[in-house]
């Protein structure tokens, strides 16, 4: 298509009258699947950019505590292991 047949037929657009398709009911659940997965995956996208640089600070900070505030458990050793 040319430039001037692609300019021509964008502006007739606005003056078409409507589609009045039919959508079945297995293209609207389809669709709603669409939405609702789309929905998610932004969701999980916000989880990943947010969520777990944050989680992972949190870690590290927990990390850098001094001494005095760390618990530390002795595991006794076996005479086998000595």
């Amino acid at each position: 298509m040319t430039r001037v047949g692609f300019s021509v037929s964008l502006c007739l657009v606005p003056f078409c009258g409507s589609a009045e398709a039919y959508i079945g009911p297995g293209m609207a659940v389809g669709s709603a699947a669409l939405i609702i997965g789309l929905v998610i995956a932004f969701m999980m996208l916000i989880v990943g950019l947010v969520w777990y640089p944050i989680k992972r600070l949190r870690n590290a900070m927990r990390q850098n505590l001094p001494e005095t505030q760390h618990v530390e458990t002795q595991i006794p050793q076996r005479e086998a292991d000595k």
